[in-house]
């Protein structure tokens, strides 16, 4: 499994698009704490323990989002539209909570609640100008904060959990994100 660990300022990473984390928090900081909303999290999902050391791809109703390795005492996270992706512990606890009704089922899945709130904006125009993107471009990749590649499109969501801290930016489809997102104030 590759993992990749880019420089801020690293000329060739610009070239491909492939951002770091700080170099979006960089660029993109100032203009989401201005521009961006709060968005609530709606329904349920299925989740499930993960095996220490699988590998689990992101699948989006666009294709690969990314994907992620599970460690030690990490879950996996099965959204209604299908979509699998990695989650510690801690922010299980944070982003969910137990249907208390719920049974494992055949897969090993449990229902869980969603009560999470993400901070974020729409990645358009704006947006790619402030990243350097110019012309007919319409995607980029980033390194997520698990250090793989995640890819963003024009019309996608670009989110935070802490607009204070900032502590990282991840991408949501923008076709999952309205069918699992409501704006709050």
């Amino acid at each position: 499994m590759e993992r990749i660990d880019f420089e801020t300022k690293d000329k060739s990473s610009l070239e491909k698009k492939i951002f770091s984390q700080e170099f979006l928090i960089e660029k993109l900081g100032d203009y989401l704490k201005i521009e961006g909303s709060w968005y609530q999290k709606q329904g349920s999902v299925e989740v499930r323990k993960a095996q220490t050391g699988e590998v689990v791809e992101t699948i989006t109703s666009d294709g690969k989002e990314t994907q992620n390795i599970a460690k030690e005492g990490d879950f996996v996270v099965r959204n209604p539209g299908g979509e699998e992706y990695i989650i510690e512990p801690q922010r299980l606890i944070d982003r969910y909570e137990l249907d208390q009704e719920s049974h494992l089922n055949e897969d090993g899945y449990r229902t869980y609640k969603s009560i999470g709130k993400r901070f974020g904006i729409v990645a358009n125009e704006e947006v790619f100008t402030k990243l350097g993107i110019v012309g007919e471009e319409d995607e980029f990749e980033f390194v997520a904060s698990w250090g793989e590649k995640m890819r963003c499109r024009k019309g996608d969501m670009l989110v935070t959990r802490d607009i204070d801290t900032l502590p990282s930016i991840t991408r949501i489809a923008i076709h999952e994100f309205n069918d699992t997102y409501t704006l709050t104030t």
